[in-house]
């Protein structure tokens, strides 16, 4: 099971809300228009282990191992 998030403008993946998911036994779903901020504390594996899928029509930042984890989710 998935949750979507659907963004136009900035949105902050933050290390609460993927471990929140990952409690959950939930993956996120991102769908991106404009700026993504991966939080400092974000690791790339909790990244591959709450993070579905994601599209990102934009830009992405934070922690550089964050970020390819990522993108290695990207369709």
């Amino acid at each position: 099971m998935s949750s979507l998030i659907f963004t136009v403008g900035t949105a902050h993946l933050s290390r609460s809300v993927l471990e929140a998911q990952k409690c959950k036994r939930r993956r996120l779903d991102l769908n991106i228009i404009g700026v993504l901020t991966i939080a400092d504390d974000v690791t790339p594996s909790l990244i591959e282990e709450a993070v579905g899928r994601a599209s990102v029509r934009g830009s992405v930042r934070g922690p550089d191992a964050a970020v390819k984890a990522l993108k290695a989710r990207m369709r």
